[in-house]
């Protein structure tokens, strides 16, 4: 029995916004990395993965930054 598999194409988009310069796509555009994680990078990032024959499904991921805000500033004596 022969089985023939369809190819599958991803992509990924940031949502509202530009993509990071300097983002990383890998195994067949399936993964993305972003180093250096920075607050700019918050947002929602879109996997599209699309069949030859035109069926398209995705799925979203958010990047939340969080942290801990200090100030610091001298005491006078």
């Amino acid at each position: 029995m022969l089985v023939a598999r369809e190819k599958l194409i991803y992509s990924w988009t940031r949502l509202y916004a530009p993509m990071p310069k300097g983002a990383i796509f890998s195994d067949y555009n399936r993964v993305i990395t972003i180093h250096n994680v920075q607050l700019a990078h918050e947002g929602t990032y879109r996997c599209r993965v699309m069949r030859q024959l035109g069926q398209e499904t995705h799925g979203d991921l958010t990047i939340a930054i969080e942290g801990t805000w200090a100030i610091s500033f001298a005491l006078k004596t």
